[in-house]
């Protein structure tokens, strides 16, 4: 399956109000996890993202256009 079928087909997990709201549509868990995303659902052009969850000590995050998110500040639906 496409990213883009990923996030169409799976409902909104959790969500931050950056870029005009980030939604997580679904997780895959494997030797490397990664988080499939939608960017600016709000805003009406949306765009699908499939990005690596990457660990430190401490927190779970993600780089989306050079930022680093934290999965602990996204608020669960």
């Amino acid at each position: 399956m496409t990213k883009q079928e990923i996030c169409n087909k799976h409902p909104t997990i959790a969500y931050l109000g950056n870029f005009g709201r980030i939604e997580i549509k679904h997780i895959a868990y494997g030797i490397e996890d990664f988080i499939y995303l939608t960017v600016g659902s709000c805003r009406g052009n949306s765009s699908c993202h499939k990005l690596k969850i990457y660990y430190d000590n401490k927190h779970p995050y993600i780089k989306l256009y050079g930022t680093r998110y934290r999965l602990s500040n996204f608020l669960r639906v």
